[in-house]
Formats: C-alpha cells, sequence, structure tokens
C-alpha cells in the first residue's frame, strides 16, 4: 500500500512513527521536548538499539563524543572534498589528453589512407624482385 489507506482515509502505522520523529524544537515547550525525546528513546530501545540501564547513559556518551568530534569531522569531509577535486581535475586533464590524442590518431590514418591510394595505382603489380 502507499501510505493512505484509500478506502478508510488512514495511514500505515510505519509513516505514522515517522511522521511523529518530525520535530521542531524551536516550536515547543520544555515539557514537549522531553516528551518527544523519551518517546524516541522508548522507540529505540523497542529495536534494542539502547538501554534504559543507567538512564540512557551509552547513548548520551555516544551522542557527547559525536559533538566533541564535528570539527574533525567537517576538517576529514573537507580533506575528502579537495582530493576529489584535484582527482576530478586529473580525470579531466587525461580524459582530453586522450581525446586529443584520438582526433590525432584518427587523423593521421586518414592521411595515410590517403597517401596510399594517392601513391600508387590500382593496376600496380610488385614484382618478384620488390616482394
Amino acid at each position: 500500500s502507499s501510505g493512505i489507506n484509500a478506502e478508510y482515509g488512514e495511514e500505515e502505522e510505519g509513516e505514522k512513527n515517522a511522521k511523529a520523529s518530525v520535530f521542531d524544537p524551536n516550536d515547543t515547550t520544555i515539557d514537549k521536548l522531553k516528551q518527544h525525546i523519551i518517546k524516541n528513546m522508548q522507540i529505540l530501545e523497542a529495536h534494542k538499539l539502547v538501554t534504559e540501564t543507567e538512564d540512557y547513559q551509552e547513548i548520551l556518551t555516544s551522542i557527547a563524543k559525536d559533538i566533541c568530534n564535528q570539527r574533525k569531522y567537517r576538517q576529514r569531509r573537507k580533506q575528502d572534498l579537495k582530493k576529489m577535486a584535484a582527482t576530478m581535475e586529473q580525470m579531466n586533464k587525461k580524459k582530453k589528453y586522450y581525446g586529443e590524442a584520438v582526433t590525432y590518431y584518427q587523423e593521421y590514418v586518414k592521411a595515410c589512407s590517403r597517401l596510399q591510394y594517392s601513391d600508387f595505382p590500382h593496376t600496380h603489380t610488385l614484382t618478384q624482385a620488390q616482394l
């Protein structure tokens, strides 16, 4: 089915959960924000991604590490983009070089063909000494 049941006008369970997780923290109160976080933690716990042990300390620690490492991640992405840009530039240079080489060889073959047919008459036969 495609999300909304046309007969009954109801949403599927998965889409309800997806819409529930869309949340604007700037458009709410602290209590609503806490409720939203608790609801999402319960969903994660139901999928066995976190446990309530020590008040979800493992996910809080993980989030804190991610926040601390954001600068490193950003720098790494910036370095990767520079490397990819340099690689792309080199590939474009090679593409241009090989394109020019192909054009040159095509012209060379055409010139050789023209010379071959213009220099030798079609009735020319080789003598035994020329072979």
